[in-house]
């Protein structure tokens, strides 16, 4: 009786040890469950997030180096957006991050914007940098807010708060006062719209423009 009184704590001892050890592993199982899960919602709300700003058009791709959900936003670092116009032009617009709208899926929250559109013909083309700006996946519209440098291949540039970019058209309106300069001069204006495929700068509304003698000079050559 004595002997087996003896063996009875080791089997206790070693059936609990055994039981910790399965919890710990059955614990650990589970938090890398959690994790996966977690990690593959992730992955399916951003391939949603991605197609969702997916504009509808021929040819446009959307990539990021990173897409996660923070506090129930969808984010994606460092986006690239690539596409053409209606004629075929191409057009690129990266930025640092981009965040998903909260009411429309279809629209984003960019941050650190820049925005290229070229005319692959005459390899015209306009340059756009802002530090934050919204783009509809379904109307190809970037609306843009300042301070926005907006650069051109003529040498022309324009300075202003607000602007609106038609991806699909190339053009770019500005509706809020403008300054800029060019080979011509300096300029000023209360709006200015700026057709790519055109080579066409338009400005409106109290217009002011300072223009160089060496444009001057060089527009009477022109007409002799």
């Amino acid at each position: 009786m004595a002997s087996g009184g003896a063996h009875k704590p080791v089997e206790w001892d070693v059936r609990a040890r055994t039981t910790a050890q399965e919890s710990q592993r059955y614990t650990r199982f589970v938090g890398v469950m959690k994790r996966a899960l977690l990690g593959a919602v992730v992955v399916i709300l951003g391939v949603v997030l991605v197609y969702s700003l997916q504009p509808r058009h021929q040819g446009v791709q959307i990539g990021a180096e990173k897409i996660e959900n923070l506090l129930g936003d969808l984010t994606m670092e460092k986006p690239r957006l690539t596409g053409l116009d209606g004629d075929g032009n191409p057009y690129v617009v990266t930025a640092e991050k981009a965040v998903q709208d909260a009411h429309d899926t279809k629209k984003m929250h960019l941050f650190k914007v820049d925005a290229d559109l070229t005319e692959k013909k005459r390899g015209t083309w306009i340059n756009l940098h802002a530090p934050t700006g919204k783009l509809d996946g379904d109307t190809h519209i970037l609306q843009l807010f300042g301070p926005i440098d907006t650069f051109s291949d003529n040498g022309y540039e324009m300075h202003t708060m607000v602007a609106v970019v038609d991806l699909a058209k190339g053009i770019v309106h500005g509706p809020r006062m403008a300054v800029g300069q060019g080979p011509t001069g300096n300029m000023r204006a209360d709006s200015f719209y700026i057709d790519r495929d055109k080579h066409l700068i338009v400005l409106n509304g109290n217009v002011h423009m300072t223009i160089y003698p060496s444009a001057l000079k060089q527009g009477k050559k022109k007409k002799t």
